[in-house]
């Protein structure tokens, strides 16, 4: 999921802008380490290949899914994707960033719609600890597992951790949500809320098959060929791309 280091802060605004309002976002309190090899759709976008600032999914060998607000203001010239690798600091293999499409409806203010689609300039080679996430065509419903995983800090505050972290969340039902949130902040229907235990969790996900596949199909019908022609075992929902846009936790 959508994660993004402090360390950002220092990143010259002509590379990034508003990252302030952002601060607190991303987070992983209570997760464990996830095994080598277990989330081979987890991708760490990088500035200049180096310093970490986001997680996000391969969707297919030249597409990547991540948050909107990870990528607002960034050039594409400027980043990387890095897969195949657990570690922030050993393995993988680095791809350059060829463009970056965020959802024309996307918020920050309120965080709706906080989805972007970048598109790496070469295929991504897929191998056993590198594959495309099935993306999530269905609703998720209530008391649905849900895997939740990248390099957010695990304490607050804290330091960015160099392995991959990992939670295990249950889905709860939009009405709860809403009304667990009254007087916190607005709930969206095309939000996920998520519960788990007390001290456990993450901050600021959900599912947009039809703008994915408008926006995939503008830039190359290739991309949904993918899609549409590789046939892949059907998981549970924590298994699935559920878009990143933002965790409410209960």
């Amino acid at each position: 999921m959508a994660e993004r280091s402090k360390a950002l802060r220092s990143v010259s605004s002509e590379f990034y802008s508003s990252e302030d309002k952002r601060e607190d976002w991303e987070r992983i309190v209570g997760g464990t380490k996830a095994p080598n090899g277990s989330v081979p759709y987890q991708v760490s976008l990088r500035m200049w290949g180096v310093r970490h600032f986001c997680g996000a999914s391969v969707v297919t060998p030249k597409v990547i899914l991540t948050a909107a607000h990870c990528v607002e203001g960034m050039r594409p010239q400027f980043m990387r994707a890095v897969v195949g690798t657990n570690q922030l600091r050993a393995g993988g293999k680095s791809y350059s960033i060829r463009k970056i499409v965020s959802h024309e409806e996307y918020d920050g203010d309120v965080i709706v719609n906080d989805i972007a689609i970048v598109f790496t300039n070469k295929e991504i080679q897929f191998s056993e600890t590198v594959d495309a996430v099935e993306l999530n065509d269905e609703p998720v419903e209530a008391g649905e597992e849900l895997l939740l995983t990248g390099w957010g800090t695990t304490s607050y505050p804290g330091r960015v951790p160099n392995d991959l972290m990992q939670l295990e969340l249950k889905a709860v039902s939009y009405e709860d949500c809403k009304a667990a949130h009254e007087s916190v902040n607005a709930v969206f229907e095309t939000q996920i809320c998520a519960i788990s235990k007390e001290g456990e969790g993450a901050c600021h996900v959900h599912s947009y098959m039809p703008w994915i596949e408008k926006t995939l199909l503008a830039d190359d019908e290739e991309h949904l060929v993918f899609l549409n022609n590789k046939t892949r075992i059907r998981r549970t929902n924590r298994h699935r791309s559920l878009a990143y846009q933002r965790y409410n936790l209960l």
